[in-house]
């Protein structure tokens, strides 16, 4: 063997992938992410349909295990194709916004109490019952918390529509987990006999700290009918609740309670300015 022949040989070294090669292969990459995200979108879409099929309130109250169990195992198979692994930590744009609750796999603490359960059985008649159940996520100036307000509205027929509004704050633990606990709640009529309608404000007086005037027009006049809403309430020595975030789009948001009780949010449209 020529000298020229084995230099050749052992200074050969493998050539650099060709640019089309590792363009292809980017390409293919991209077509998966996109590909996920469709089908990510089409269970979403499935699972809103399934849940608006077994109609509201009966979404968020327990009961009607065969019609769940389908509902279930949408989640399941949603929660491992999560588009954010780790929305916790640092807390995900998604993830900051006002949600409407539209499913509990085994109802919520409100709705298994005796006197939500006492609505339900006769919201047949005009103006009773449970309704627009929300949860709100916003940034706290303290280090690995997120302020959260949770509310529900309660038809009292002529005693009118009440809100309840439970504010706390989530302690992050890690990307999925926070330990939630309530600081205080506020109590708000929204409206009376189905005509007056008032603003919804729990949300805004969650951290006041003097007392709000609301007026059902911008200018208050001796005829405007006008309501003044109190401090929040403290809740003194507050037990505490593990919630895992175990899915997020931009849409949808399902958690889960240390029970593996199953929640699916729908995020609501940004709030108008005040």
């Amino acid at each position: 063997m020529s000298a020229a022949v084995a230099c050749s040989l052992t200074c050969w070294t493998p050539a650099a992938r060709p640019k089309r090669a590792a363009r292809l292969h980017d390409h293919r990459l991209l077509a998966a992410s996109s590909s996920a995200n469709v089908n990510s979108d089409i269970a979403e879409r499935a699972l809103l349909t399934a849940v608006d099929s077994l109609g509201y309130p009966a979404a968020i109250f327990p009961g009607n295990e065969p019609a769940r169990s389908g509902i279930d195992s949408s989640i399941a198979t949603l929660e491992a194709a999560t588009p954010t692994p780790s929305p916790l930590q640092p807390p995900s744009g998604r993830l900051l916004a006002d949600w409407k609750l539209v499913y509990a796999s085994d109802g919520t603490y409100v709705t298994r109490t005796a006197a939500a359960q006492a609505l339900v059985a006769v919201s047949k008649l005009p103006g009773v019952g449970v309704a627009d159940i929300q949860q709100s996520l916003s940034e706290s100036t303290a280090a690995s918390q997120l302020r959260t307000s949770n509310s529900a509205c309660f038809g009292l027929g002529p005693l009118g529509d009440w809100e309840v509004c439970i504010n706390g704050v989530w302690d992050v633990q890690d990307g999925t987990l926070a330990r939630v606990s309530f600081t205080g709640f506020t109590l708000q009529l929204r409206g009376l006999l189905g005509i007056i309608k008032l603003p919804r404000m729990a949300k805004a007086s969650a951290h006041a700290s003097n007392l709000m005037l609301i007026c059902c027009s911008s200018r208050c006049t001796t005829t405007c009918l006008c309501f003044k809403l109190p401090v929040t309430v403290p809740i003194q020595n507050s037990r505490t609740a593990d919630f895992y975030t175990t899915y997020l789009s931009e849409e949808v948001r399902i958690a889960r309670g240390k029970s593996r009780n199953m929640f699916v949010f729908k995020k609501l449209p940004p709030s108008p300015p005040r």
